[in-house]
């Protein structure tokens, strides 16, 4: 778990295609699962068949060592599609680990739904559902913030190093090759206060699909 010294702050900015979120973690983690309600599956159907194998075998090239993982079986309209993301300094056995808890999680939350995602812990993502995944285009309008700090003493002075951060997390993150789209970073904030920030899109996003998200994701945080 990601431990926040005192007297700081921790920006996490994880961005999945079609949803993004902006989470402000403190020493308490929220693992949210969110079930898509517009469309559901019949027990032992055609899609559950394939949602499981999807699921089933999604860590088991234990060769990729860069934590995103995605998998597709089955022929539309009962194709299941599958991504998982892991934060970029999760190594990978425990990546895989949280995946496969996450499936896990997720499936019991969420027994008939075509379509969910889950966050556990700090550490991964997953997320289903029955249309093309990769490469899409993700939807600002569905970003969350999931946890909200205490608010900051010198707010514009926060503000001011908070933006700074974001700008340079924002640039190097989105600037990350076809594996790992992520950066990592702190600065100084006002008085004794340090600002920790951390950015991460899915690696099959492009250069400017990754910026938008996370530049709209850190708008909401901010101006939240």
């Amino acid at each position: 778990m990601l431990m926040v010294p005192k007297n700081s702050y921790f920006i996490f900015v994880l961005v999945i295609i079609l949803n993004c979120i902006t989470l402000c973690v403190s020493q308490d983690i929220l693992s949210p699962i969110i079930c898509d309600g517009n469309a559901n599956f019949t027990i032992n159907s055609t899609y559950q068949n394939n949602l499981d194998d999807a699921l089933s075998s999604l860590t088991s090239d234990t060769s990729i060592r860069y934590g995103f993982y995605n998998r597709s079986v089955g022929q539309t309209p009962d194709q299941a599609n599958v991504i998982a993301l892991c934060r970029g300094d999760v190594e990978p056995a425990d990546c895989r680990g949280c995946i496969n808890e996450a499936s896990s999680r997720i499936r019991d939350t969420c027994p008939n739904q075509k379509g969910a995602v889950g966050w556990y812990i700090d550490t991964c993502m997953l997320r289903y559902c029955n249309v093309t995944i990769l490469g899409t285009n993700p939807d600002t309008s569905r970003i969350r913030e999931l946890i909200n700090i205490s608010n900051a003493t010198n707010v514009d002075q926060f503000n001011q190093a908070l933006n700074q951060l974001l700008d340079q997390l924002r640039t190097e993150a989105s600037s990350g090759g076809s594996l790992r789209k992520y950066a990592t970073n702190s600065t100084n904030g006002p008085g004794t206060t340090r600002i920790f920030g951390y950015m991460q899109c899915t690696p099959d996003l492009s250069e400017n699909q990754c910026y938008s998200c996370l530049d709209s994701a850190a708008d909401v945080r901010i101006n939240k």
